[in-house]
């Protein structure tokens, strides 16, 4: 069966080995391929799809290894005062959340926008109580760019990363 899923994947190897009558073998063409272009800086942004399959594939090896990872979940929710967040400026405020979570988590980090307003982090090397200094960090950070007109709440949940069979 997993045979069948990976032959079966419409996207095929593309680059400098094009050539289907021809295998690759050259390691150096095969890793410049994989690897990204230009200057890397922050963490990586993926679609929802995308960070599922890297949580899968981190979790797997969480097994194997003595390291620990975390999972963050940020939620812009109403104001302090109780009024709702416009949905013309909660999207201005997720840009901002956005420009401080890719300054602040490491290149090695991943985050997704989980909702209209909410993001999910994956922390690597990491212990519980660094996760939360992360959360705290991002609040902080976020609270810096935000315009004085809100008083907003920024709630931060974080939980252990590990495989979850089903």
């Amino acid at each position: 069966m997993e045979k069948d899923r990976i032959t079966k994947t419409p996207e095929l190897r593309r680059g400098e080995c094009e050539d289907d009558a021809y295998v690759c073998s050259d390691m150096e063409i095969i890793s410049r391929e994989l690897a990204e272009e230009g200057e890397i800086k922050g963490a990586y942004l993926q679609d929802y799809m995308s960070f599922r399959q890297i949580y899968r594939f981190v979790a797997r090896g969480l097994e194997r290894s003595k390291d620990s990872a975390y999972i963050l979940l940020l939620t812009l929710d109403d104001q302090e005062n109780g009024s709702p967040v416009l949905p013309e400026d909660k999207e201005e405020l997720m840009e901002l959340l956005y420009q401080v979570i890719k300054s602040e988590l490491r290149s090695g980090d991943a985050f997704t926008q989980y909702s209209s307003s909410q993001y999910l982090l994956m922390v690597l090397s990491t212990s519980g109580e660094n996760a939360v200094k992360i959360g705290e960090r991002i609040r902080q950070g976020f609270n810096k760019v935000v315009s004085y007109q809100f008083e907003l709440k920024l709630n931060i949940d974080s939980y252990p990363m590990h495989k979850v069979n089903h």
